[in-house]
């Protein structure tokens, strides 16, 4: 949970996701706990159980992501999915149409199309540290708001580069011109753009210059 930069960081410190939910949730929720899948799995074993664990459920939190020396330095990745069958558990999950959330962890953007078409919230998390988990489940029960995001989520690992003030093509997309810079399967915008988040707040960007205090550039709700 604490990401391959975290130096002397002490993993044994760590507060878990779990650890966290427990003990903000309100006095007589059941928490039932139930391991899905591991991270790199190719196997389904654990898929049944955590199917049983969810079907009583009136919310159904899935941790997913990456582990931590899957990023960093000499960790790169040809895919940008979900590794494993991580992305499988949450279709077999969805089945019984639980209300899902979707907590990610994870060292760089994710390709999570079929979850953000599918659940009802994702939260990303990156690896924020040892007590990150004490932050989450407020974040997920209301009792702070979220942030925005700070990188760009590509829909498909064939956009990259995909960011917000990437280099311009000399051929601007025109769905009415076959030439010009585009795609025949998806189309050009991002799966989430850079500082695209969802709260109970909205968000406004303010800027001061020697002294002078200047209206919002831009809201985000």
């Amino acid at each position: 949970m604490i990401g391959a930069w975290s130096a002397a960081g002490d993993w044994k410190k760590s507060v878990t996701l779990l650890e966290g939910i427990k003990a903000n949730v309100a006095s007589g929720t059941q928490v039932v706990y139930a391991r899905g899948c591991n991270i790199n799995d190719d196997s389904t074993t654990y898929f049944a159980q955590a199917i049983r664990a969810a079907s009583a459920a009136d919310v159904v939190i899935v941790a997913l992501g990456e582990a931590a020396l899957m990023t960093g330095e000499a960790a790169s990745r040809s895919s940008l999915d979900l590794p494993g069958v991580q992305e499988k558990l949450v279709e077999e999950l969805y089945r019984n149409r639980q209300t899902i959330i979707v907590i990610l962890m994870n060292g760089r953007p994710l390709t999570v199309n079929w979850i953000d078409q599918h659940v009802a919230a994702v939260v990303e998390t990156w690896f924020l540290g040892t007590h990150r988990e004490t932050l989450l489940p407020m974040c997920c029960l209301g009792l702070i708001i979220f942030g925005k995001l700070t990188v760009t989520f590509p829909q498909s690992v064939g956009q990259v580069p995909v960011f917000y003030n990437m280099k311009n093509t000399g051929r601007p997309r025109d769905p009415n011109n076959k030439y010009t810079s585009k795609y025949l399967d998806i189309s050009n915008e991002p799966l989430y753009p850079f500082g695209y988040g969802l709260s109970y707040s909205s968000f406004g960007i303010w800027g001061s210059w020697r002294g002078q205090t200047r209206k919002p550039r831009f809201r985000m709700n």
